[in-house]
């Protein structure tokens, strides 16, 4: 999963200018809800959230990404057959502001805004696809998505990362891989959608196969380091530009700078690879022909997230934090000056097997990491050290959490920098 950290950057830097109040969102999965709690101006969370909206299934909405768009000051939530659109009013309060149609079996890992936050992407597995959605002026969601990809084995879409000029996916079903697509100048998808009777649909792909998915190069075929044609020879846009096969069970991804981050989850590392103008070097290869990969750690836990800690002057990943649910901790990797990840964690918060964390924030403003606690029904806030050779480090034990809020099982947090004051 990959949050942009650009928009905490932006956040950052405009706050210098005008700090305003930071408000922290969570998704309660176990009620179906979002909160939002207020911060002080030490990063500190208020014991009870100060405003609750319900989502549009209740507890069976199952939320999994949360997405704040500093833009238009809207909220995006990843529900399992929808996703739903928040305006942010005074004092951190939501009132809904669209949603897209529902999908059985949608059950999206990730969404993903682009750069410019006019463009929504989410995958819909069931329909093997990943869509686009052109946002109104005002940030609200429309129902029908505009463009479209469709997956050569219509499975697995999972976790996203965005470029200006790519939107690179993970994909985990058996043929485990990262495929880049491109994005037209305007953050459309490659393939227009069609309309009938007031339904968008991905259209056919130039040669399809019996379930309307499109045929592309095969990864193990000589001749597709050289192709992303169909196999009629047409050019067939829902094909990846770029592919990188071989990568078991992809987890969250991070792009900063030249380098790719993955958490290869079968085999419990985190991998990198250096792209060449945003692509695997060559872009399309054989299975024995293939970009290598450039910088890994040794054994990692699995984590439920993964997100940056970004060097406001350069725009640059500096370090990485992981939450590990079953061990009850999150753990910092710091990146080395050029890019390459170390052998091992740096540090970890301490461990407390009910903290149980999934979801994790930064703001950088305030040096505070946020930590959704799951089935610790909390949230917390951990101190990040300001100067020295530690800096950027998590302290060890939260200095600030919300009270027990019982069954709500927060596992998904979003930051926004708001004008005006929060209650």
């Amino acid at each position: 999963m990959f949050r942009l950290a650009l928009g905490l950057l932006a956040g950052a830097l405009a706050a210098q200018a005008v700090r305003a109040d930071t408000v922290v969102y969570t998704t309660a999965s176990g009620v179906g809800r979002v909160d939002a709690y207020c911060t002080d101006g030490a990063g500190g969370i208020t014991a009870r959230p100060v405003h609750s909206i319900g989502l549009a299934r209740g507890s069976d909405s199952f939320p999994r990404r949360i997405l704040f768009s500093r833009t238009n000051l809207v909220l995006y939530v990843a529900e399992k057959d929808r996703v739903e659109a928040f305006k942010i009013g005074d004092g951190g309060s939501l009132s809904s502001f669209g949603q897209t149609e529902p999908i059985v079996g949608m059950t999206p890992q990730d969404i993903a805004l682009s750069l410019d936050e006019r463009t929504l992407y989410v995958p819909q597995r069931s329909k093997g696809r990943i869509v686009g959605f052109t946002l109104l002026p005002d940030g609200s969601l429309p129902s029908q998505f505009t463009s479209c990809v469709k997956s050569a084995d219509n499975t697995g879409w999972q976790n996203l990362a965005i470029s200006e000029q790519y939107l690179y996916v993970g994909i985990g079903n058996g043929n485990d891989r990262i495929e880049i697509f491109p994005l037209r100048p305007d953050g459309r998808l490659a393939v227009d959608a069609t309309v009938t009777a007031g339904e968008a649909n991905c259209p056919l792909p130039p040669t399809a196969q019996s379930n309307g998915a499109p045929v592309c190069p095969n990864p193990g075929d000589p001749t597709a380091s050289t192709t992303t044609t169909s196999v009629a020879g047409e050019p067939d846009p829902n094909c990846p530009i770029s592919r990188r096969t071989r990568v078991s069970a992809p987890g969250p991804m991070i792009l900063s700078g030249d380098f790719l981050y993955i958490e290869k989850r079968l085999s419990n590392r985190i991998i990198g690879f250096r792209l060449t103008n945003g692509l695997f070097n060559p872009p399309l290869a054989n299975k024995k022909h293939q970009q290598k990969v450039n910088t890994h750690t040794a054994f990692v836990v699995t984590y439920q997230d993964l997100i940056p800690m970004v060097d406001p002057t350069t725009g640059l990943a500096t370090m990485l934090f992981g939450s590990s649910f079953f061990s009850g901790r999150v753990d910092t990797i710091v990146l080395k000056p050029t890019g390459q990840l170390p052998k091992h964690k740096k540090v970890s918060t301490a461990k407390y097997v009910r903290a149980t964390p999934v979801g994790l924030a930064v703001d950088p403003d305030k040096f505070t990491l946020y930590v959704a606690g799951g089935s610790n029904d909390r949230v917390q806030a951990f101190r990040l050290r300001k100067s020295g050779g530690r800096a950027g480090l998590p302290k060890l034990k939260s200095f600030s959490s919300s009270d027990d809020m019982g069954g709500t099982f927060p596992n998904e947090l979003a930051i926004a920098v708001l004008p005006g004051s929060c209650p």
